[in-house]
């Protein structure tokens, strides 16, 4: 999955879960 690259705002709550977890796990 390439979400994490695509130009999406970080409020989306379709991506907002995903992103947190995702940014969480690589920091």
């Amino acid at each position: 999955l390439n979400f994490e690259l695509l130009p999406h705002p970080p409020y989306s709550p379709d991506l907002a879960p995903s992103d947190y977890w995702l940014f969480a796990d690589l920091k």
